[in-house]
C-alpha cells in the first residue's frame, strides 16, 4: 500500500468530516453548466475516481445517475459507503486506483470526475 493511501486510511474520520462540510454545489460550481441532465428515463453512468467519503457520489445518485465510486483507501471507502447507504442501489463502491482502474475496464461511462 502507498504512503498516500495509508494517510487516507489513518485519517478517514477527520477527512470525511472535512469533505462533507462543503456541498457538491460549492465545490463544483465552476463547471455547473456541464452538470448531468440525467433522469429516471435517461440514466447516466458516472465514474467518481477518488470518491473519498461519498459527497459527490451521493449528489450524482440523487440526480438519477448510476455511480461507480472508486476509492483505494479502505477506511475512507467505508465512511463513504455509510454516508451513501440510503442510495446504495445507485452507487457501486469499488476498491481500485489509478492508473489501471481494472474494476471498470468494460464499463461505458458518460461522466468522469477525478479529484
Amino acid at each position: 500500500m502507498s504512503k498516500t493511501i495509508d494517510f487516507y486510511d489513518q485519517n478517514a474520520l477527520i477527512l470525511s468530516e472535512q469533505y462533507q462540510s462543503l456541498s457538491f454545489e460549492k465545490v463544483h460550481q465552476n463547471w455547473q453548466a456541464h452538470w448531468p441532465a440525467s433522469s429516471s428515463k435517461n440514466v447516466l453512468k458516472v465514474l467518481d475516481v477518488g470518491a473519498g467519503a461519498g459527497r459527490d457520489a451521493l449528489w450524482f445518485a440523487k440526480h438519477h445517475c448510476d455511480v461507480y465510486a472508486i476509492e483505494p483507501a479502505q477506511a475512507l471507502r467505508e465512511q463513504g459507503e455509510k454516508y451513501t447507504q440510503e442510495h446504495a442501489d445507485k452507487i457501486t463502491w469499488l476498491d481500485d486506483q489509478l492508473p489501471e482502474l481494472n474494476s471498470i475496464v468494460e464499463l461505458c461511462i458518460n461522466i468522469i470526475t477525478c479529484h
